[in-house]
């Protein structure tokens, strides 16, 4: 007569911060089949593989912030320096207008070097 092995199954207590270490003692303990804990042990990898991932995209991040924010700075500086020489056309043009409409005839406007 077959006999039944009652498996008990080992949960991935991830979110009580357990150390692998730790989960191996228990997985070590268990009755848990080959297969059960092979299967375990892959899920766990797979865990941590996308732990792994996310820790690494976490890394980049604030990099590529940063490189953002250099680029920001950079056309706000350019957005100045454009506003700076348009403010002074600006004033040259109103200049140059207020200097033409003081001369007198077309005479004077014909020997002004432009």
């Amino acid at each position: 007569m077959a006999t039944t092995k009652k498996t008990k199954k080992v949960g991935t207590p991830i979110d009580e911060r357990e150390t692998f270490v730790s989960l191996q003692k228990s997985f070590a303990d268990s009755e848990s089949g080959t297969e059960e804990k092979l299967k375990t042990l892959y899920e766990l990898q797979r865990a941590d593989n996308e732990i792994e991932k996310l820790v690494q995209l976490r890394g980049e991040l604030p990099a590529e912030v940063a490189a953002l924010e250099e680029q920001v700075a950079g056309c706000d500086y350019c957005a100045l320096g454009c506003s700076d020489l348009l403010y002074d056309a600006v004033l040259r043009c109103e200049h140059f207008v207020l200097h033409l409409h003081s001369f007198d005839d077309e005479e004077d406007v014909a020997g002004l070097d432009f």
